[in-house]
């Protein structure tokens, strides 16, 4: 098809779309960081795809990202909408192998279709003029950060399409910034029937079947705190400096396939009011164990922790970082990994949780909100799945934070007289 024939459609889609008022006011929208956060149906995926293309057309020069949480989203969802709008062959080549998609109106740029899986690996090295992010609820806070650094340079665009899924981060590093008044976002959110063509006689029908809470997040496009929330009443407070006589130690959950990060949670407890406070994280894909280890170290600072909790099942990890933490040329830089103590972290799932749940209604482990934000929120959706399991997604930091706390604390009768004595303070 012809460069001629191929702008007549580009040029159709979508100036001569009708949006319902929850799109349009997007579409019109001058922010930097827009969201559109609606009931199911509501033609969110339609909206971005509309969006990534008029943004491109804006700036053919330059490159953009369409990114969905993981590629089954991606393709039976996103992709499969963007192109049916702007199909390959007649708006553009798609490249399959590279992901890159090519309209014929470009100048040079490219749009890069990614999932966020490991938002590290498929999203760095690229500066873009434009990010949309499909489904965003279910991308990682690290997705995020590092969607932000993308941007960056250009001072680029962002739209996140999606259905609220609890009280993440998209809440809290979003939709809060716009409700304070803050310039550069913007959001618009809006039931289910605000599209017209969703059919009336089943949102009804739904909302007579459903929890409100969930109905309220699927139907509504209302941010609400997930059902079966395992750690309801977290505590969170601003970080402090951690003075270098108290105990330290560290819990460690590694992650072993795509889409699951290691990470390291690092403990202190004060001598004075017995209060234990998460006070740093490490939270990165899959590496090398030498990569791992070295922001093992990094994350120390000045600190010398003592112990090192991790999953029984995880033996050979624990001895690949213990040997390498343990080397001579690691202990000449940091003498004191030697008597670095590697141990099984204690074993009950359900025990190791309740002992959690008890540190922050008691109000003894708190989370340093500034420099633990990866923790911070995965206990936020870390809730039971409706058979009532544990989840195995998305855990990763809430499961190396369980192995430290629970380790010390979860089999110890003295754990529960201590609640009583926590004063008031550091």
């Amino acid at each position: 098809m012809g460069e001629k024939e191929a702008m007549a459609i580009l040029a159709n889609n979508p100036h001569d779309v009708t949006f319902h008022p929850g799109q349009s006011s997007a579409w019109h929208a001058k922010q930097r960081f827009i969201l559109l956060i609606a009931g199911t149906g509501g033609g969110k995926t339609t909206f971005g795809a509309h969006w990534s293309m008029d943004e491109f057309t804006r700036f053919p020069k330059d490159d953009g990202i369409i990114v969905a949480p993981n590629y089954k989203t991606l393709n039976q969802g996103t992709l499969r909408r963007f192109f049916q709008f702007y199909p390959p062959g007649k708006t553009g080549e798609f490249k399959k192998n590279d992901m890159e998609f090519i309209p014929y109106h470009s100048e040079g740029g490219k749009i890069f279709i990614r999932s966020a899986e490991n938002p590290e690996e498929s999203l760095e090295a690229a500066v873009v003029r434009w990010v949309w992010g499909d489904e965003a609820s279910l991308l990682k806070l690290i997705a995020w950060d590092v969607i932000q650094s993308r941007v960056g340079f250009l001072e680029g665009r962002v739209c996140f399409t999606t259905t609220p899924r609890g009280q993440n981060w998209l809440y809290y590093d979003f939709y809060k910034h716009w409700r304070a008044g803050n310039p550069d976002y913007f959001v618009s959110q809006f039931p289910s029937i605000l599209n017209p063509k969703y059919p009336r006689r089943e949102f009804d029908r739904v909302r007579e079947t459903m929890s409100s809470s969930k109905f309220a997040m699927r139907y509504l496009g209302s941010f609400e705190k997930l059902e079966g929330q395992i750690w309801p009443n977290p505590r969170f407070k601003k970080g402090f400096r951690i003075p270098r006589d108290w105990k330290t130690w560290v819990g460690v959950d590694f992650g072993y396939t795509k889409g699951h990060e290691t990470a390291f949670i690092f403990f202190a407890e004060s001598p004075k009011t017995e209060r234990v406070y998460a006070w740093n994280e490490y939270y990165r894909p899959k590496l090398l164990m030498s990569e791992h280890a070295e922001g093992f170290l990094k994350c120390c600072e000045d600190k010398q922790p003592t112990d090192v909790f991790f999953d029984s099942a995880a033996q050979q990890e624990a001895a690949e970082l213990e040997a390498y933490l343990k080397s001579p040329e690691v202990r000449a830089r940091y003498p004191w990994t030697k008597k670095l103590k590697f141990m099984n972290a204690f074993k009950s799932v359900e025990l190791g949780i309740d002992a959690v749940e008890e540190g922050f209604n008691s109000r003894k482990l708190w989370i340093f909100e500034d420099r633990c934000r990866n923790f911070q929120d995965e206990i936020r959706v870390y809730a039971r799945d409706e058979d009532g399991s544990v989840p195995k997604v998305y855990n990763n930091a809430c499961d190396a934070g369980r192995y430290g706390y629970a380790s010390l604390f979860a089999a110890s009768s003295k754990h529960k007289k201590r609640k009583a004595a926590i004063i008031t303070g550091i």
